[in-house]
């Protein structure tokens, strides 16, 4: 859902299709492992940290590559997000030098067993977290003015223009949003396995 819900920020509320939204997941999943096992912080604070260092990440690329060259080719666009992708992996890559990190699970403890069905603690976890960030989602697509803004901006950009609403500023705010969305969905990602991989975000953009 987090995942999902990011795509829909970054690309159908901004009409650009974003190929770097699975960089921002293993942004998220590395920025994780940052937190919880380089800082010893613990995992909790990954869950406030990261979104917003993600959603930074990503308002930045929106205004400093993208925002220039918005109004002279959407292929340019589209390109320069595949580009952006690449250049995130391959950065960890570097700066890794790792193909595997191992994360902790923040919620241990012995699976359940529902008949043939077992479900993990971890797995309630995180669809109670995803629930939680669709419903508000929800409601701030339903009835904040902030969620009527973006709405207006992706379907009739020159009427939201007209009412108001910056162009600029929303496109920023979608790609905040998406961004953080996308860390957020690395945070929930990067314990299912007990590890990370740069290969994270080609799994993200196939699925």
């Amino acid at each position: 859902t987090c995942d999902w819900s990011s795509d829909v920020c970054s690309s159908d509320l901004t009409r650009t299709v974003n190929f770097a939204h699975g960089a921002f997941v293993l942004a998220g999943a590395w920025a994780t492992y940052g937190i919880a096992e380089g800082l010893k912080l613990g995992f909790w604070p990954a869950y406030v940290l990261v979104p917003l260092a993600a959603g930074a990440l990503a308002a930045g690329v929106e205004i400093v590559i993208l925002r220039p060259i918005r109004q002279a080719d959407m292929l340019a666009v589209i390109t320069s997000t595949i580009f952006i992708g690449i250049g995130l992996s391959e950065l960890y890559r570097l700066i890794q030098n790792t193909e595997m990190l191992s994360v902790p699970n923040p919620v241990p403890g012995p699976p359940i067993f529902l008949g043939d069905v077992i479900v993990t603690y971890e797995q309630i976890w995180v669809f109670g977290g995803a629930l939680l960030c669709g419903l508000i989602g929800l409601a701030i697509f339903s009835y904040a003015r902030l969620g009527r803004g973006l709405r207006a901006m992706a379907s009739n950009p020159r009427g939201a223009a007209l009412c108001g609403y910056s162009a600029d500023a929303m496109n920023a705010t979608a790609w905040f949003l998406g961004g953080a969305l996308a860390g957020l969905a690395g945070v929930f990602a990067a314990p299912r396995s007990e590890e990370h991989t740069s290969e994270l975000q080609s799994h993200v953009r196939i699925s």
